[in-house]
């Protein structure tokens, strides 16, 4: 039997309405948008793309997803500028994964004081990889995804 801490609750990561976990990518770059929605809707995600900071703003103000996977460099509204936006109205539950290849620890640690729970080079991770990293830090278990 496993043991399964009183705190943590599959429901508490994992939307109610589908059974899956989801997941809001705000990337720029349409072809790695568009294989990383591919291979996490694959694994039970549920996945929604905005290709720009703007957009993806615009989104979370209706839509809270577990899990927002977001990249720095974009045109217009850029990633730091999304996560000073999202420290200002400070009710945000997803987790907020900084996906970028900025491999500067000046930049890491600018993410991370901005609310980034997590900071990874986008070219240090397999498609795989990355997905064990979004589940990791939902705490999920292989079992927890409903697959289609």
């Amino acid at each position: 039997m496993l043991f399964t801490p009183i705190w943590w609750s599959v429901e508490d990561n994992v939307s109610k309405k589908s059974g899956k976990a989801s997941v809001l990518i705000i990337e720029d770059n349409e072809v790695l948008s568009d294989m990383y929605k591919f291979k996490l809707e694959l694994d039970g995600f549920d996945v929604i793309v905005e290709y720009d900071g703007e957009k993806g703003l615009k989104r979370l103000e209706s839509y809270e997803p577990d899990v927002v996977l977001l990249d720095i460099m974009m045109p217009g509204i850029n990633g730091y500028e999304v996560l000073e936006e999202l420290k200002k109205r400070k009710k945000i539950k997803s987790k907020i994964i900084v996906f970028s290849n900025l491999n500067d620890p000046k930049d890491r640690n600018r993410a991370i004081m901005l609310w980034a729970d997590k900071f990874i080079l986008k070219a240090s991770l397999t498609p795989k990889e990355l997905i064990d990293e979004i589940k990791e830090i939902l705490n999920l278990r292989p079992e927890d995804l409903k697959k289609n």
